[in-house]
């Protein structure tokens, strides 16, 4: 079984291409192209966001030692922030208190490093 197809002339295959105007036009706008909007607001939104997100912390936490000695940290978690302060004190012993999501405060003792959990 064949298909049988009419073969078209070059000269009618132009004819029945319709040419519009605005392909013209789009056509040598794309050749000079303008600065694009959206990217003149913000080469990189990424960045963007990171940096307000550094400039905001979620908790602030009061740190407290042994001896009464009180400095106030900004960090995203509990885990950050204590894992920053036993880096640069190994050996730390005192209380930390923050307030949660929740609005609820919360109080934590450390001694020698260590989180003392507290037995109900």
């Amino acid at each position: 079984m064949s298909i049988l197809t009419s073969k078209r002339n070059p000269e009618n295959a132009l004819a029945v291409i319709q040419k519009n105007p605005t392909n013209e036009i789009n056509k040598s706008a794309t050749a000079g192209r303008g600065k694009n909007v959206f990217f003149a607001l913000d080469n990189n939104p990424t960045l963007t966001y990171i940096k307000t997100r550094k400039e905001t912390m979620r908790y602030k936490y009061t740190i407290t030692d042994e001896t009464g000695k009180a400095e106030e940290v900004e960090a995203m978690s509990w885990k950050k922030m204590l894992k920053n302060l036993l880096v640069r004190n190994p050996k730390f012993s005192g209380w930390i208190t923050y307030i949660n999501k929740k609005e609820n405060a919360q109080t934590k003792a450390i001694n020698n490093g260590k989180v003392i959990h507290e037995s109900k």
